[in-house]
């Protein structure tokens, strides 16, 4: 896996979260629709909003679960796609390594 830099990518503006018992909530205020995360997509969620790059958030839970950084970094390049479809996430995340 690459290393690379913090993403360049921000949450919506038009939403508001919250932590609620390790679970991430979101808002989207242009659609009234809520977002419930598990604990370990509010972890990934926490290492976006806090400008850690992919190859990091990767990196902190594959450490914290001890999963392959193969696993891990195909799971949160697919959560992250899903946040962008979803419109909770804006931007490109920085380039890395893709995964077969």
């Amino acid at each position: 896996m690459s290393s690379v830099g913090p993403a360049n990518a921000v949450a919506s503006s038009n939403l508001i979260w919250r932590i609620v018992d390790d679970e991430a909530l979101i808002l989207d205020l242009s659609t009234g629709v809520y977002f419930s995360l598990n604990p370990v997509a509010t972890e990934v969620w926490q290492g976006l909003q806090a400008g850690h790059s992919i190859t990091q958030i990767t990196a902190d839970v594959a450490t914290t679960y001890g999963v392959a950084e193969d696993t891990v970094c195909k799971d949160v390049e697919h959560f992250v796609d899903e946040l962008r479809q979803a419109k909770l996430w804006e931007g490109s995340a920085p380039d890395h390594e893709q995964h077969a």
